[in-house]
């Protein structure tokens, strides 16, 4: 393939992925805001997955804008060099200033990764206000006694979805476990169960959230407030429906 016609192929396709990137940033923001994972599609997907088609699109243009750099870094080392003097030795540097460029921005991503994920911390107070349904069950007392009352839609799913989502959905399942799947939490097909219908007390999936010592490790990352903790025992009891 001709030069000209390979600028033209990566122009194009930063271009395509510009626009898509915009598209999804436009349906993430105004069709299906925050929270509407549960109750609203578009096109078939939900808001997450849209979020994982727009983080794809992110990626692929970081890919071709490297390659664009790199289709041009002997114009940009020439460009450079006339500026500070040092025209002549363009030639014989530009290799050696893209390792050196290569090294430098490899070093600031691997930095900005790590700093990233050390810097995660579990919210006390999730970021999404409860069901009036859920209020109403942690303030009364009488009516932790009628678990029936507790709907999976709008008051156990809204905290999968905050504290377990990111973790445990369709775009990274940890441990093999995701909250999409009825199998993940009943134990079909092998699999451990973490719910025991109508029997909270006996339930991993309790022991792990209120538990300290019960997620090893991670324990802290798991850990849920007691209003959190008295939905879920009240949706186990009530059937885990």
């Amino acid at each position: 393939m001709k030069r000209t016609a390979l600028n033209l192929l990566i122009d194009f396709l930063a271009a395509s992925c510009f626009i898509g990137m915009i598209a999804t940033g436009y349906i993430l923001h105004f069709p299906l805001p925050p929270g509407t994972n549960k109750s609203l599609v578009l096109w078939g997907l939900i808001r997450h997955q849209w979020g994982e088609v727009h983080f794809w699109i992110s990626l692929a243009l970081l890919i071709v804008l490297l390659i664009h750099l790199v289709l041009h870094w002997q114009w940009v080392v020439s460009v450079v060099a006339r500026q500070f003097g040092a025209a002549n030795a363009c030639q014989v540097r530009s290799f050696r200033s893209g390792m050196i460029t290569l090294l430098i921005v490899s070093a600031i991503v691997g930095m900005f990764a790590w700093l990233a994920e050390v810097s995660v911390k579990p919210r006390d107070v999730p970021c999404c206000p409860p069901s009036k349904a859920a209020v109403s069950i942690t303030q009364d007392p009488a009516a932790k006694a009628k678990p029936a009352q507790v709907s999976f839609e709008k008051d156990v799913y809204p905290i999968l979805e905050v504290s377990c989502l990111r973790c445990h959905g369709p775009g990274m399942a940890q441990g093999g476990f995701r909250i999409d799947r009825k199998e993940d939490f009943l134990g079909k097909n092998g699999k451990k169960a973490w719910v025991i219908p109508g029997n909270s007390q006996e339930s991993p999936l309790l022991g792990m959230l209120s538990d300290p010592k019960a997620g090893g490790a991670l324990a802290a990352s798991h850990r849920l407030s007691e209003r959190e903790l008295n939905i879920l025992r009240n949706w186990i009891d009530a059937g885990a429906e």
